[in-house]
């Protein structure tokens, strides 16, 4: 499977004695939408600043296929896309405000404890600093602090992936 939310559904069905990933049809619509709307808001715009170097880290008989399909998705090169990125970068960082604004209220998207809500936003920051060292989010940025606390789940198991900046 290479589809997170078919892996998250996969292992809710085949494991439904552990905790689940989504608990119930409301938690399962929401999580839908924030998937939605990181993949629009979050992923598509730090893809765009981060093209080249996701690129570079690919083995090279998929880096044509890779920026060949990415480039028309974008209608510019990758080169073009990162080219004015510390120019558009207080946009991009201003359109996580509702992110950071829930942050004001509470240690994770679902509360106090993390959910699959967490670990979809997250996956999105993780895959950033693993592939580049352009860095998306302000230093004292409510997300980026987040960012530290999913990084120290499970004993920090996701801190021993090599990135930028853990």
């Amino acid at each position: 499977m290479h589809d997170s939310w078919a892996i998250a559904e996969y292992l809710d069905q085949e494991y439904p004695n552990r905790p689940l990933l989504i608990n119930d049809e409301s938690e399962r619509v929401l999580c839908r939408f924030l998937q939605y709307w990181s993949e629009t808001a979050v992923l598509r715009p730090v893809m765009q600043m981060i093209a080249v170097e996701a690129t570079n880290l690919l083995v090279p008989e998929d880096q044509g296929y890779f920026r060949a399909t990415r480039e028309a998705r974008f209608g510019a090169t990758f080169e073009d896309l990162v080219k004015d990125r510390e120019t558009r970068l207080p946009e991009l960082r201003a359109s996580f405000e509702p992110l950071r604004r829930d942050f004001e209220r509470r240690d994770f998207i679902a509360g106090k404890a993390p959910s699959y809500a967490d670990y979809i936003v997250f996956g999105i920051f993780q895959w950033a600093q693993i592939v580049s060292e352009f860095e998306v989010l302000d230093a004292d940025d409510p997300i980026r602090a987040w960012r530290g606390r999913m990084l120290d789940l499970f004993g920090g198991l996701a801190r021993q992936t090599p990135a930028y900046g853990n």
